[in-house]
């Protein structure tokens, strides 16, 4: 399923390099005519890409001449959001394979299999939504290794040889105008289809079935709802936070989307459980710290990009080159930031800060169950237990039946005394009723 999700990119990358970049528009001398039937096509997408919308409009010569160029940009657009709409679909078709792979499995406890599949959805959501899409656009052709894929083995050109080689401005125009749609989309796909699959069937099966059954227990099943998996739940959260965090330091904007799918979520799982969705078994604490576990990977993928999106010589260039000679026709002067080697990326002035909190953060990461392992056996020498303040078993044990923990009989409660004598005359009665005694007085 990956696989076919980068196929996609592929293609609609493909389409979407039909339109040329503004480098090219920049060698043409002059404006193109908008009489001039001989132009070219890359000639009408540059004429008229640099044009307002209510130019092109109010001048009837403008609007006959970029009909060519509306129909160009239409279909782009459509093809990206096609194919950011079946990288969404393919982030549900992976959750209903990690289910069917889940049930000829074995796990020793529910728990288990719960953070397995929560664990699974959550890697390949994250490599579906930002590894996959990310290197189906990067370009590596100047490192000497994947150059040596490129020209000598067959279908290697097709790694790592996407349009971007860095993190320019073609780069936010195309992939990250298309991964903050992908972020839009990914909030209101399963919003949507939690509230159009659950609310209406749960509705129909309680107004309509539930009022046609003849006995109560069968009513009970109309009302009790449908299932809700948390682990679902935390893996569609977790690879959101990813992705957000991620590439959030080159789009900011994914950090208020963010913030909207986490309140959106919370209400609408809110709704869902309290009204249309059957009580779910009980849950430890494992899910939870496992989850939250992950997200100083997040945070380290954040600094990672972060040094790459803030060192860009075209976007924060530490020097400053001008050019006259590279478009002699075009008759502008070309600012271009001076190209810096990777290792100067690093430890310059805009990467050292991003450097220092991965080093810092690995250094937790090692040290960390250590830490751990020394703050429980400390607390341990200084916890001073006051065993005369504790309360018996004896004492505890009516509470705890009361309470109705299942390590008890239910039937041993007082309070459910009148309906123990009655089970127990209705017992009697049936086993009454068989012998032949019993059918004698009947």
């Amino acid at each position: 399923l990956i696989f076919i999700s980068f196929i996609v990119i592929t293609l609609v990358e493909y389409y979407d390099n039909q339109l040329p970049p503004f480098s090219k528009c920049l060698q043409f001398e002059s404006p193109v005519n908008p009489t001039n039937s001989n132009a070219t096509e890359e000639e009408v997408v540059c004429f008229c890409g640099g044009l307002e919308e209510v130019e092109i409009k109010n001048n009837p010569d403008y609007s006959n001449f970029c009909s060519k160029y509306w129909n160009y940009f239409i279909q782009i657009w459509v093809i990206r959001l096609i194919g950011i709409g079946l990288i969404a679909l393919i982030n549900l078709l992976l959750k209903y394979a990690i289910m069917g792979f889940a049930k000829v499995e074995s796990y020793a406890t529910n728990t288990a299999e719960e953070l397995s599949k929560m664990r699974r959805l959550f890697v390949s959501q994250s490599v579906n939504m930002c590894l996959i899409y990310f290197i189906a656009n990067l370009n590596l052709d100047n490192v000497d290794f994947i150059h040596y894929i490129h020209n000598n083995i067959p279908w290697g050109k097709f790694l790592f040889n996407g349009p971007h080689p860095d993190f320019t401005r073609f780069w936010y125009v195309k992939v990250g105008m298309g991964m903050l749609v992908l972020k839009c989309i990914n909030i209101i796909w399963p919003q949507i289809l939690s509230l159009i699959f659950m609310v209406p069937v749960c509705t129909l099966r309680r107004v309509c079935c539930a009022q046609k059954s003849s006995f109560q227990g069968e009513m009970n099943k109309y009302y009790e709802g449908v299932n809700i998996n948390l682990w679902d739940r935390y893996a569609s959260a977790l690879s959101n936070i990813f992705f957000a965090l991620t590439f959030s330091s080159g789009i900011p904007l994914l950090i208020p989307v963010q913030a909207l799918y986490m309140v959106s979520q919370y209400w609408i799982d809110k709704v869902l459980f309290i009204k249309y969705a059957k009580r779910p078994p009980p849950y430890g604490v494992k899910m939870n710290k496992k989850a939250f576990s992950y997200l100083p990977i997040a945070l380290i993928n954040h600094m990672v990009v972060s040094i790459f999106a803030y060192t860009c010589p075209q976007i924060y260039p530490l020097s400053v080159d001008v050019s006259k000679t590279q478009f002699p026709n075009a008759g502008t002067t070309l600012y271009s930031g001076t190209e810096i080697a990777f290792e100067d990326r690093l430890f310059c002035r805009l990467g050292l800060p991003f450097l220092i909190g991965i080093i810092i953060l690995a250094i937790l990461a090692i040290f960390n169950p250590l830490i751990n392992y020394i703050r429980k056996t400390c607390c341990l020498c200084n916890e001073s237990f006051d065993h005369r303040n504790e309360i018996p078993f004896s004492v505890r044990k009516n509470t705890i039946k009361k309470n109705h923990l299942p390590t008890y009989d239910i039937t041993a409660n007082p309070e459910y005394s009148y309906i123990v004598e009655l089970g127990e005359r209705c017992i009697k009665s049936q086993r009454l009723a068989q012998s032949s005694f019993g059918s004698q007085l009947i």
